[in-house]
This record gives C-alpha cells, structure tokens and sequence, in this order.
C-alpha cells in the first residue's frame, strides 16, 4: 500500500496504528481517516499529504502538531473530530483556524 500513488481515500480507522508508514501514497489522498488509533498524536509522515483535503482524527491536535504537521497541509479544508472534542484543546483549534483560516473543524458522531 505505501507505493501506491493513485489512493483518493483511505480509511485506517481503528486499525491500532501506532504510527503511519511513510511513502508515495501520502501525496494524492485527498482524504485520510485515522481516527481510533492509539496514535501518540499526528504522525510526521502527514507532512507529505500535500493534496489532502479532509483528515479524520480520534483527538484534536496538540499545539506542537499544528506547526510541525497540519501547518504544512496547504489543501486541507477539512478537521474532523469526535463529537465533544470541539472545546477539549480549544488553543490548539484556536491556532489551527489561525494558521488555516479557510480549515473547518466538524464533530462526528
């Protein structure tokens, strides 16, 4: 799966990922779901997601995350979140919607 190139849409969602591998299919997900993984928080190899426009997570983002990780999405228009996650880490959103101000952050049920 890492050496594909053509993946739009991949679900890993409760697939117990501690971490995602890095490779070629990163750069033309246009959306990513990785919610329900014990993931220790956004994994560095999203970086490479250039293309993505929708990424489904199990927490919001830790502060450090959103500069080192979610700053470099430049297509990302979409965050979803667990329903209640919305005001958990409220300065991290907070900066998220300042580095992205076109980004919507959505709860699921």
């Amino acid at each position: 799966m890492a050496a594909a190139t053509c993946l739009r849409r991949l679900c890993l969602s409760g697939n117990q990922l501690s971490a995602l591998p890095e490779g070629p299919y990163l750069t033309a997900l246009h959306e990513l779901d990785i919610a329900e993984n014990p993931l220790p928080g956004l994994p560095p190899a999203l970086g490479a997601a250039s293309s993505l426009r929708r990424l489904l997570l199990a927490q919001p983002p830790a502060p450090a995350d959103v500069h080192a990780v979610l700053s470099r999405l430049p297509a990302l228009r979409q965050l979803v979140l667990p329903r209640g996650c919305g005001g958990a880490e409220g300065g991290a959103l907070a900066a998220l919607q300042a580095a992205a101000p076109r980004l919507e952050v959505l709860s699921r049920s």
